[in-house]
């Protein structure tokens, strides 16, 4: 069944951006951006949280034991945080614990922006995101008070490193073959030999086209970087990030119609990115379980304005 391949024996390295890393690079640089930002936010001295992740200890807490919201509280409920925050909480009732968990997402926002930063544009602009990122003092203030901002941030850049992911090719690609005769074709029931077929081709006579999957074109991400993107990290990263901060919603229309547009390309697993778009729907749904209100969260800056004009706090 081995036909002629010899242009479809190109390494991998002929359509990679950048410079390989090795493996074990990157959960290095993890280390270090977590231990360095540690030492900033004076790890593991006493916590210096937001008022919103204590909140996040009780609504997790009123969920649980199937209660609603006695008052109105001044913080957004927040579903990631909710679970993340107040499973912490519950277990381990130290609230360090939760900014060690905002260290975390931070150092993994850092490497996979810096990642991606690899693929897209080589080692300068790695590293110039990891100095940029890391060493942004507004940023390391809200790791400081574990704000959901790290947690989105953590979400939009593992979006964005597997939607420029290069993983292994498996078998020749007939876009990389160029021009060169037809491959012989093996018949379907392997029995008899091989039979040659020769089909029109713009690239003149004596030359194959491209079979049906190739026809369709590229990847967008494909074409863009080179890249064949991991569709359902992305989805899932996406789908958190939303649940973390509203800012996320106006990010997941686009992205569903970059997956629609590459699933019509050929990439099933591009419709994943459909999925995220559920997710206010979960946020509203965690809402109306812990307040019977599921618009709570949009109604706090009025009544950030109400206290701060003076005028009474309006109950839900």
């Amino acid at each position: 069944m081995t036909v002629k391949a010899s242009r479809a024996q190109q390494t991998s390295s002929a359509t990679s951006p950048s410079p390989s890393v090795r493996s074990w690079s990157w959960p290095l640089l993890w280390l270090a951006v977590a231990a360095a930002t540690a030492l900033l936010v004076r790890l593991p001295g006493p916590a210096t949280l937001d008022p919103d992740e204590h909140a996040a200890a009780l609504y997790f807490d009123r969920l649980v034991h199937g209660q609603r919201l006695e008052e109105p509280l001044l913080s957004a409920p927040k579903p990631l945080l909710t679970g993340v925050h107040g499973l912490a909480w519950a277990l381990l009732h130290d609230w360090r614990v939760l900014e060690a968990l905002a260290v975390a997402a931070f150092a993994l926002a850092v490497v996979c922006l810096a990642r991606a930063a690899w693929r897209l544009a080589g080692a300068p602009a790695a590293v110039a995101t990891v100095v940029a990122v890391a060493g942004s003092g507004p940023l390391v203030l809200q790791v400081a008070r574990g704000n959901s901002l790290v947690f989105a941030m953590a979400g939009w850049a593992v979006a964005l490193d597997a939607l420029t992911r290069c993983p292994p090719q498996p078998g020749p690609v007939a876009s990389r073959l160029g021009p060169g005769p037809a491959p012989a074709v093996v018949s379907p029931r392997g029995r008899g030999p091989a039979v040659a077929t020769a089909v029109a081709s713009p690239r003149g006579p004596g030359q194959a086209a491209a079979p049906a999957e190739a026809r369709r074109g590229p990847d967008p991400a494909a074409a863009a970087t080179g890249c064949r993107p991991a569709w359902g990290v992305a989805a899932a990263a996406l789908a958190l990030a939303a649940l973390a901060r509203a800012e996320t919603w106006p990010l997941l229309p686009l992205a569903a119609a970059w997956g629609v547009v590459a699933w019509r390309r050929g990439e099933r697993r591009a419709a994943l990115l459909l999925l995220p778009l559920a997710a206010p729907l979960l946020w509203f749904a965690h809402d109306w379980l812990l307040t019977g209100d599921p618009l709570y969260t949009l109604r706090i800056p009025d009544r950030y304005t109400d206290l701060v004009a003076g005028r009474q706090v309006v109950a839900p």
